[in-house]
This record gives C-alpha cells, structure tokens and sequence, in this order.
C-alpha cells in the first residue's frame, strides 16, 4: 500500500507546483499588461509650464501702467510673480485636450479649457474646438507669452482683448499650411456670459514664404461683435464731440453697440553676419464702444451699468529684435501705441461741449529689452517708456504723467 501512496503524493505536489506556478505567470502577465497599458496611455498627457518672477522699479508712485497692473498707492517698487502657469496636454489623434492654469498669490485661474477634434475623411482638414482658448485675431495676442522678448503684449491689446481668451467654438481649415480659422464667443473675455448676443472672429494667415534666407509669415484678423448698452444714454462721435443717440423711436437699453475691428500683420526673420534678425508688424482699426473714461473691451459678468461712448479707434505695434551673432543675448526695440479716438487730438481733448475725456488720450510706447537665454531659463531686462497725450483741458494731462517702468525678469520654463 506505502509503494502505491507514496507516488500518488509526489505526483498531486507536481502538479500543485505546476498549478502554481501557471497562475503566478498569469497573473504577473496580466500585471505586465495592465502596466503597459498606463504607461501607453501617460505617454498621451504631457505636463509643462513657466514661472516668470520679476522685480519693477516705476518712474513714481501709485501709476497706472499696462505692465503687469498698476501699482498702488505710495508704493514704486515691487516684487510680482507675474505668471505661474501650469498645462496639461493630452494627444490622442484626431483629439487634442487643453487645461492650463495660473497659480498666483491671489488664487488659482484657468486661462485655457478647450477640446479639439479633426473631422474624418473628405473634411480631414477641419478641426473643431470648444471651450476657452486664445481669441484667433492677429499675431501679438497668438504669441506665448514664454517667447514673447517683452513683458508684456501691447497696451492696445490689453485694452481691446483683455484675458487674451474667451468662451466659445472655433472651425479652423488648413489648406497646404494655409490657416482658415472662424469663431463664435461670449465676446466678455474669461468671464461668464451677461447676455445673448455673440461676437464674431476671423482669420487668415498664410504658410511660411521664402525668399532667399528671408522667411515672411503674414495675416489678415477681423472682429464682429456688440456691447450690450446700459443706460438710455449712447453716443457716437461726431466730427470733434460726442453727439448723444435719437432714444425718441424706443429705449436704448439692452441694445447692443457695434464693436468691429480690422487687423493685418506681418512678421519676417533672415540670418546673417550679425546674427538672426526678425521684424514684425500688426495694425487694427475699428470701432469700440466703451465709458466717458475707458475704451475698454468688457471682461465684467455684470451687466453695464454706465453710459456708452462709441469711438473710433487705431493701434499697432512693431517689433525690431536682433539675436548677437551665435551667443545667448538678444536686443530688442518695441514702439506700440493706441489712439483709442484716432478724430481727436491734445488741446480738443477735453474741449467745451464735446464730451470728450480721458478715455480719448492717445498712448505710445518704446521698449528697449535685453535677454539672455541660459537652458530652459530666460533673464530679462526691459524698460518701457510712456508718453501720453497732452490736453490743456484735463488737469490729469496737461503734461506727460511719468508712468516709465523698468522691469528685471527671470522666467523658469519646464
């Protein structure tokens, strides 16, 4: 009996270890598996983002200034961490998925939300995307603010598309790198809606030309849209004043005042002995409703409550930036300006009767930079020079308001 059991267990073990050992294969093959898969997946998302830290020094105390925000009261120097941005990217063709953030002192902000599909088949060169995005108009407003050579966009641009973004969808077509992009937005920046009515976006930019060693990218932007009207109280200009609305025909209140903008731009670089030098160039004009004192693009969630001032408008911005032969520095020279009433000028601002203010003073802008790129880090130094229009009219401008900046920047991009 022993000489029968005896093989009987050797064999049951066998084949437990055999047993055993299948289902430690199997399950460390499906572990393998399932690890595979995450990582083919990870391998989709994509983490980056940009400190930019700086110091300011301001010509006086308490100034309004377009770069970075006004300072306050009795203060001319300050330490800011001017963006803290971090983005997630997710690739997965034909889907693109945008978040970005901006963590600062004062909290957290999204600046981008958006989604983006290209369409199968006969119609593979259309995408579409939905959500919070950059407004597609002109080039300034398009750039990244991590390789933009100065602080900040130009003044023209923070007054007429503040946030850079808003909420809406976006049909774009590319035909042999050929850019066709509509949009339909809220037209009130990163804010909530306040209203029904919807602006318009369009652009056209073309593919990179050459000629020789000179490349030459350029654009053409247009913009539609209204601002809502809150009082009974509207004026278009007139010549050299203000001439109030006909308000006999009905209330003017909840109308909407045409905000309408035409923009062309062009950017150009060659190499050469010096080093690589570029060239740009962008010029809007149009029409834009705003206050007595502001000509302003909304960015409020809250229903206007003021009067509207429509006026005619004109800005532009160039760029001459010089790379020093095959080191790290760079020169740069800005001039920006914005004439938010391109009908008047100095003295006739403020005039008798013409209901003209501070909204109507025309600013120019000369920027004179510096960089040095080191790595993924980028030191900066830039000082801009602020000139306004004089009126004898507002005691605020009799003479140019000494609002220069001087601005130390280091930006830590990852």
């Amino acid at each position: 009996m022993g000489k029968v059991i005896l093989p009987l267990l050797l064999l049951l073990a066998m084949a437990s270890a055999s047993f055993s050992q299948s289902v430690t294969t199997d399950s460390l093959a499906k572990k393998i598996t399932t690890i595979e898969e995450s990582l083919s997946g990870l391998k989709k998302v994509k983490f980056s983002g940009y400190i930019q830290a700086q110091w300011q020094k301001a010509e006086a105390a308490g100034i309004k200034s377009v770069a970075g925000g006004n300072f306050d009261p009795n203060m001319d120097n300050r330490f800011l961490l001017r963006r803290s941005r971090l983005k997630m990217t997710y690739t997965s063709d034909p889907i693109l998925a945008v978040i970005q953030v901006d963590a600062g002192p004062t909290g957290v902000v999204v600046r981008d939300a958006f989604g983006a599909v290209k369409m199968p088949g006969a119609f593979k060169n259309l995408s579409l995307q939905g959500g919070l995005f950059l407004r597609p108009f002109g080039h300034e407003l398009l750039f990244s603010s991590t390789l933009r050579e100065s602080p900040e966009r130009a003044r023209m641009h923070q007054t007429i598309f503040p946030n850079e973004r808003d909420l809406g969808f976006k049909l774009a077509y590319k035909y042999h790198s050929w850019l066709l992009e509509g949009s339909l937005v809220n037209g009130n920046s990163i804010a909530l809606e306040n209203d029904s009515r919807k602006d318009f976006i369009g652009r056209l930019s073309t593919p990179d030309i050459k000629l020789g060693k000179v490349l030459i990218v350029a654009g053409i932007s247009f913009y539609e849209g209204g601002v809502r009207q809150g009082t009974n109280h509207v004026y278009d200009f007139d010549g050299d004043h203000f001439t109030a609305q006909d308000t006999t025909k009905g209330s003017l209140i909840g109308q909407h005042a045409q905000r309408r903008y035409l923009g062309r731009d062009i950017q150009l670089s060659f190499p050469w002995a010096a080093g690589k030098t570029t060239l740009r160039g962008e010029h809007i004009v149009g029409t834009q409703p705003g206050t007595a004192t502001s000509s302003d693009s909304p960015r409020n969630a809250a229903l206007p409550d003021k009067d509207t001032y429509i006026r005619p408008f004109r800005g532009a911005v160039f760029y001459f930036i010089q790379n020093i032969a095959k080191s790290n520095w760079q020169a740069v020279v800005k001039y920006d300006f914005y004439d938010p009433n391109r009908e008047v000028s100095n003295d006739q601002i403020g005039a008798a009767n013409s209901l003209t203010n501070e909204g109507d003073i025309k600013y120019t802008t000369l920027g004179l930079g510096l960089n040095y790129y080191y790595k993924s880090v980028t030191f900066m130094a830039y000082y801009d020079m602020v000139e306004n229009e004089t009126t004898i009219n507002l005691s605020s401008y009799t003479k140019d308001v000494k609002d220069n900046v001087f601005t130390l920047r280091v930006q830590y991009k990852y």
